[in-house]
């Protein structure tokens, strides 16, 4: 009897010395894929994950910290630095090839979200405790981010929000919001070190995100020289592939179709993490189980 209720002492104490590791932090590393107006795939538009091109992918890189307050739930906090980028010249689909158009946008975000633990697979060690663990995660949140959007004309880059391509009377904010959500996993390695991969998608709530939204600006209204170079770039692709494979022209004038104002852009951001878990103090096992233990040691004690 002694025995068992030593055994069930051990592991009790197991299981909890396990939950102790609650907080961690660490850094990512990861990919980013923009989905928005441009670029996309060799045909009509999808507004969605089939418009995503490999060659537009980027870099991402930040930290977190987690905190796990409930056996299944744990909120985060992360600060990313992310730079998402797209081209018309990346697909053969003949309007937006002829549009031309093309950005990259360096992003600062940060975002708090909560992780729901609906795996959780422990690992027992000889002497009956769990040294390590691994949990499959469904995440969701907010974050708020700043970007900057530009394009490469002649070998300079130009901020495109300052030149106001569409025509705005004003400039569109720096900063703006997104939903984030995906679903990740990581693994713990003697408790401590946690190496970790997430899924995750931006529904963000602008759609200036690539400078491309709503319709061709008339050259007039347009505020620097600049502006009317990067606001209509078919010329250069006419100049490029001739008269024979390129579409009307009409659709590229004033009051044309530029963008799609009703669909706001987005990006996935795939990113592997590396954190490393503290352990917590807790009076759970010492109130507990001491006397049972101590017991036993005196027993065994030659």
């Amino acid at each position: 009897m002694r025995n068992l209720i030593l055994f069930i002492a051990l592991t009790l104490s197991s299981i909890y010395g396990l939950a102790q590791y609650n907080f961690d932090f660490g850094v990512n590393l990861g990919a980013t894929s923009f989905l928005g107006e441009l670029g996309g795939p060799d045909k009509s538009p999808q507004n969605n994950f089939r418009d995503m091109n490999l060659e537009s992918t980027r870099y991402a890189f930040g930290g977190f910290a987690r905190y796990r307050f409930l056996p299944k739930l744990a909120g985060k906090v992360s600060l990313n630095y992310l730079r998402v980028s797209g081209a018309d010249s990346l697909t053969n689909e003949p309007t937006k090839r002829a549009r031309n158009l093309s950005f990259r946008a360096d992003i600062i975000e940060a975002s708090a979200t909560l992780e729901y633990y609906f795996l959780s697979l422990n690992y027992l060690n000889k002497k009956a405790r769990f040294n390590s663990d691994f949990k499959v995660y469904f995440f969701g949140g907010f974050s708020a981010f700043y970007y900057k959007p530009e394009a490469v004309y002649q070998g300079e880059w130009y901020d495109l929000r300052t030149l106001r391509t569409e025509g705005q009377e004003k400039e569109y904010d720096q900063i703006s919001f997104a939903i984030p959500f995906g679903v990740g996993f990581y693994y713990s390695v003697q408790r401590n070190i946690r190496i970790g991969m997430e899924f995750g998608y931006r529904a963000t709530f602008t759609d200036y995100l690539d400078d491309v939204s709503d319709v061709y600006a008339s050259p007039e209204s347009l505020p620097f020289a600049q502006s009317i170079l990067l606001a209509n770039r078919t010329q250069e692709r006419r100049a490029i592939e001739g008269d024979e494979k390129f579409p009307n022209s009409g659709f590229y004038q004033q009051g044309s179709k530029r963008g799609n104002p009703n669909s706001n852009d987005g990006y996935l951001l795939t990113q592997l993490s590396v954190s490393y878990a503290i352990r917590g103090k807790s009076s759970f096992y010492k109130a507990r189980y001491k006397k049972v233990i101590n017991k036993r040691r005196k027993r065994t004690k030659f």
